[in-house]
């Protein structure tokens, strides 16, 4: 099987598991319609560590992988049945470390140094921003999706979208759809 076609069947698999999903609880797993620029970015500045948020069940961490097999991949997710569904659709992979639970209290957790950091969790907010400039060694990556969604009551989201503005931490690389591409400068 090529690889294009693994991706497209492995994205028809998440699909459809969001919406069986769905039917019993509120699922986040909706599968990252961007997965090649993802697996692109990765090619391209072949980060030896990587920290995933929102691993569904593995799509995107499939493309990382894929775009660079020796890499550690550290991948949280907030829903046990998506860690174990990950686990069983990654077992070709090697060092990925699976992390059940809020990415609230599992960044603060984390005390390794990443050269990228896909975002793909709900809405991002401000107390994120902060742990990814802590997690995220300088001159790495962050790829961070759905900059169009509303947090909730309370977020900081502006203030996410504006500390991403920061010219002298961050310099925005690429923008698509809701994607930014964000290089940490120091």
């Amino acid at each position: 099987m090529t690889q294009e076609i693994y991706f497209a069947e492995f994205y028809k698999k998440a699909l459809q598991h969001k919406i069986d999903h769905s039917l019993k609880h509120s699922c986040g797993g909706q599968p990252y319609q961007d997965y090649n620029q993802l697996f692109q970015y990765v090619w391209k500045y072949r980060p030896k560590r990587v920290l995933e948020i929102g691993t569904g069940i593995g799509f995107t961490a499939a493309s990382i992988k894929s775009a660079k097999p020796d890499c550690i991949l550290d991948t949280i997710d907030f829903d046990s049945t998506h860690i174990e569904l990950a686990r069983e659709n990654l077992k070709e992979f090697k060092n990925i470390n699976f992390l059940v639970g809020e990415a609230k209290n599992v960044l603060p957790e984390l005390e390794h140094e990443y050269d990228l950091i896909f975002f793909d969790g709900f809405s991002p907010q401000y107390r994120f921003l902060v742990e990814f400039n802590r997690l995220l060694k300088a001159n790495g990556i962050l790829i961070t999706a759905n900059s169009h969604l509303k947090g909730p009551a309370g977020s900081t989201k502006e203030q996410y979208m504006q500390g991403l503005s920061d010219n002298f931490k961050w310099k925005l690389i690429d923008e698509f759809n809701d994607t930014k591409v964000i290089q940490k400068l120091f």
